[in-house]
Order: C-alpha cells, then structure tokens, then sequence
C-alpha cells in the first residue's frame, strides 16, 4: 500500500467567520489523523487535512489547534469516527436496550472502553461500538459536544449513497493495516466487516472467502474502491482477478469539490468525507 505523508489543502474561499454553517469531520485510524471541513448550506468541502498520528493524539491535536486557529470556531456540528475491531450490527427490529449487557459483552467492553450507539441505513440497523476512552476524552477535551461513531457507519452510509447502479455492489475501504468490506443488495445492508491485512495475499484471502460465502456472481457485481489504493497496485490486480465491473468510490456524490482539489483523488477520503452522512 501507498504511504502518504502530510496533506493540507484549503478552498480559496474558506472563511473561518463561517463555520457555524459547517461540519468538522474527524477521522482516527491506527497511525493516522484526518479532518474535513465542510460547508452545510453549499455542500462544499473547504478544508482538508491528512497525516501521520504523531507525539499521541492528545499533542498533535494542541499542535493542530495552535497552527491552525479556525479548528477552534464553534461548528454547526464536530464529528469522529474511530476505528475498532469492538463492534456489532444488529437490525433495528431486534436491538433492545435492555440487550445492552449482552451487547456489550460481544463487542468485548471494558473499563478502558466507552460504548456508543447509533443506527445505519435508514434507521435499519444498530451499530453498537465501544472505542478507547482514551481517545474519546482527548478529542472531547478539545472539541466539547463532539459526536462519536465507529469506522463502519460512515462507510456503509457513504457507499449506501455514493453509487450509480442497482447491481449488487462491493465497496473495499483499503487502510494502512486493514481492510473494510461490505456487500449491499437493493441499497440493503448484507455483510461488513473490518480485516487486518499486511499485504496483498492477505487481502486474497479475505475476499475469496467472501465471495465463496456469500456466492457473488462477479459478473452481476459492481465493485467500488476507496482509500489507500490506485489503479494497477498489488490489491488492485487482486481484484482484477474476481470482478469486471471496477470503479473508485466518488466522494464529490456526497459534497462538491472545487478547483482546490481538482488533482485529490476522490476515493482517497472517501469515509471521512462519508462521516457527513452520518446522524
């Protein structure tokens, strides 16, 4: 996979006196730390920045605050996604609170944990997640009323959205050491999960067992690629091997792009751009 270093780019027409009309978007995967700013009443992406998670996410966030003064602004909303392999999706018709224990003991709680709860396309189903509470007392000590969610809901809710076909999809999050897959049918959920991945053979492995599992016919899928992966790399030809219908995950379907971030690829950020979806 691609390493990437620093990237921070701004619209020329970002104006911090505005942000009570926009969202901070923050996304925390191992190793790394990205934000998005994005403007509600012109869906615009204004602000965007990406890097390796360094001196722990309690100094880079006052290194953060510091440089960049408008991350200070009161927003209309701040939200984080974090990612966990402590996670459960249970449809809505099933999910009761007085369940939570049980939940909560399958997703593995702890006291070095805090359990959150929140529902996915169109209210279908529940997530229940429980994230560090390390990480979430960082970011909350920063950003007060910030709103938290797990990796999954803004990548089931953003390739959910972000298509163009009726076909029976694949959406491929690719990250620096995992892997996230979901399968939707009909704009219906069917599977998700998140999978540690060091190389491409690994990854080989995973979707093979996906495709046996669930008998896709590669020539009735669509198959949508984001994150950490260009045309012609090693997952890329592992994909290739399975699938004709290939594309790259648009996050412009979500909010507009200007001329700013004409040469960003669009699936590059695609789920923390996704986390706007998310209520």
């Amino acid at each position: 996979m691609n390493e990437f270093g620093i990237l921070h780019i701004k619209d020329e027409k970002f104006n911090p006196a505005q942000t009570r009309d926009m969202q901070l978007l923050i996304k925390i995967a191992p190793g790394r730390f990205s934000y998005a700013i994005i403007n509600e009443k012109e869906s615009r992406l204004q602000v965007l920045y990406d890097s390796p998670l360094s001196d722990g996410l309690n100094g880079m966030l006052s290194n953060l605050l510091s440089e960049n003064e408008y991350l200070g602004s009161s927003f209309a909303a701040v939200k984080a996604s974090v990612q966990t392999f402590n996670f459960t999706l249970i449809p809505t018709s099933y999910y009761t609170r007085d369940d939570l224990p049980n939940y909560e003991n399958l997703i593995q709680a702890s006291e070095e944990t805090k359990t959150f709860i929140s529902t996915i396309n169109l209210e279908g189903i529940n997530c229940v997640s429980a994230l560090p509470s390390e990480t979430i007392a960082a970011l909350t000590n920063f950003f007060p009323g910030i709103r938290f969610f797990s990796q999954v809901e803004p990548f089931v809710e953003g390739g959910l959205k972000a298509n163009d076909t009726d076909a029976q999809k694949v959406f491929i999050q690719f990250n620096e050491k995992s892997v996230e897959v979901s399968l939707s049918n009909d704009d219906k959920l069917v599977f998700y999960n998140l999978f540690n991945v060091e190389n491409a053979d690994d990854f080989n492995y995973y979707i093979l067992n996906i495709l046996h599992q669930f008998k896709i016919e590669p020539q009735n899928t669509a198959v949508f690629l984001s994150g950490n992966i260009d045309a012609g790399d090693a997952n890329y030809r592992r994909v290739e091997k399975y699938f004709k219908d290939i594309r790259f995950a648009d996050s412009s379907q979500i909010t507009l792009f200007s001329s700013n971030f004409e040469r960003l690829p669009k699936h590059q950020h695609f789920s923390l751009i996704s986390l706007l979806l998310c209520e």
